[in-house]
């Protein structure tokens, strides 16, 4: 399973563990929509917003959930589905987008506060351990298991995957035997929060960013990370049949060596596939997901990029195995030549077994093309041999 590492501010935890943390509750703060601002900061908190949205519509039931705070890791917690999932718009409406003197709140699961847009619900599991871990220590446990934890900065929380959750699990359980599992070694759980919502009607609560494509003049909002995280809802929920079952879905994820932040690559959209019939745990991944995504029209530069994140996962994920990915380039059209291009630079030579050797090509990139309609988005196949 997946996990969510959430910040939490140093001055705020006791309080957060008094009564967030307790109840099972937690509510990213986001910035507020500001209309007086400049276009430019007005489009700027949007693209904030929809990260925000694009890493939470995502979660399923299961994920694990951790907390940050002072260079402490917190743990562990199991996301919950309160009636239909396990996270929400906090009040009406607030996957609309609309600016804060625009909402009511008076609808609010949590705080009323306009920035606390979306909550998601989780129990001990099995308990919320008061130990918190140094980060360092965490780090060093496993080095090659963290990636995203080690790019924690500037976020109010991260997602990571099944190995780097494990990782993280299996050391705040170690260190945590070290104190024993008496009473006072673990927060206390009230779950009345949890029952009161199963009485509520949460349906006009779930996370639909068509809500904001209805309420906006799309230019207000077109963005990569819009078309993202439109894509990852409809993935997510099924919703695009030839993208099939998807196991883990996310977006930027780190594909290249650490080195600072703001020249680190990131992959558009990631996730894998388990098998249906390995059952054994850690379970198998049989399949790889890259998207690189553009905004306007694909060109021979986005194949190439998109094939240095294959060359990437190939590496660090797969073994080498090029058979196991599965890669896309996502945009509005395809300028001319890039067919072309795709035979140029889209494939792959490598050893599909020994003794005899074999060898294989990889050839395995697909275009989709989206197109923004009056209230939603719809995504289709091809085969980047029409222009």
């Amino acid at each position: 399973m997946a996990g969510y590492i959430f910040a939490v501010a140093k001055d705020s935890w006791n309080d957060f563990c008094a009564e967030s943390l307790k109840r099972g509750s937690f509510t990213p703060f986001v910035p507020i929509i500001d209309l007086s601002g400049t276009d430019r900061q007005i489009k700027s908190t949007y693209k904030i917003l929809l990260a925000t949205y694009a890493d939470l519509v995502t979660m399923k039931a299961g994920d694990n959930i951790y907390f940050l705070s002072d260079r402490k890791l917190y743990g562990i917690g199991k996301a919950v589905n309160i009636d239909l999932d396990c996270k929400y718009d906090n009040y009406i409406n607030a996957s609309a987008l609309l600016s804060d003197d625009q909402v009511e709140t008076d609808s609010a699961l949590t705080t009323q506060a306009t920035n606390a847009r979306w909550v998601c619900y989780f129990v001990p599991a099995p308990q919320f351990f008061k130990l918190g871990v140094d980060m360092d220590d965490v780090l060093r446990y496993k080095p090659n298991a963290f990636k995203m934890l080690r790019a924690f900065e500037g976020l109010s929380f991260i997602k990571i995957d099944d190995e780097e959750n494990r990782a993280l699990k299996e050391f705040i359980f170690l260190e945590n035997e070290k104190v024993g599992r008496s009473e006072e070694a673990h927060f206390a759980f009230d779950d009345s929060l949890h029952t009161s919502l199963h009485d509520r009607d949460l349906s006009p609560y779930i996370l639909n960013l068509r809500k904001a494509l209805e309420a906006h003049d799309i230019d207000e909002l077109r963005s990569e990370m819009l078309v993202e995280a439109l894509f990852l809802q409809k993935v997510a929920r099924g919703q695009i049949p030839f993208m099939g079952r998807w196991d883990h879905l996310t977006h930027q994820l780190i594909a290249s060596p650490f080195k600072p932040l703001k020249y680190i690559d990131k992959i558009d959209v990631f996730g894998y596939r388990f098998s249906e019939h390995y059952l054994d745990d850690p379970k198998l991944i049989t399949k790889f997901l890259i998207i690189e995504l553009k905004k306007d029209k694909v060109n021979k530069s986005t194949l190439e990029q998109l094939m240095q994140y294959v060359d990437w996962i190939c590496d660090e994920y797969a073994s080498g195995d090029y058979s196991l990915i599965e890669a896309y380039v996502l945009g509005s059209g395809i300028v001319r030549n890039t067919a072309q291009a795709k035979q140029d630079v889209c494939q792959r030579s490598y050893i599909a077994s020994t003794h005899p050797v074999v060898q294989k090509k990889w050839t395995n990139v697909k275009f989709i093309q989206y197109q923004i309609e009056e209230d939603d988005i719809s995504f289709s196949l091809n085969d980047l041999n029409e222009e």
